[in-house]
């Protein structure tokens, strides 16, 4: 959303940096901090569809390898196939 719908970052000379919205009003220096939703509820859930969540979780395993693009395209379109199979069972 910055730069777009008119939000903005600012730098201060100090380094610090700071956010305004469209009206150009600065935004809170930090985030709502009130707890929203059920972490037990939320981890029993991912436990029983079988989700492992971890710190690691969203590590990114990329060492710079060139994609394979013949593979992507293969993936995307075996998923477009099972999409449209389920549609019309």
């Amino acid at each position: 959303m910055v730069h777009e719908d008119g939000f903005a970052v600012h730098s201060l000379d100090d380094g610090q940096i700071y956010f305004t919205d469209p009206q150009g009003n600065r935004l809170p220096d930090t985030g709502d901090g009130r707890f929203r939703g059920n972490v037990l509820a939320l981890t029993a859930a991912n436990r029983r569809s079988g989700l492992k969540i971890g710190p690691k979780t969203g590590e990114c395993h990329w060492q710079g390898e060139k994609m394979d693009d013949d593979l992507a395209v293969l993936c995307m379109l075996q998923l477009e196939i099972s999409t449209h199979d389920s549609a019309v069972s």
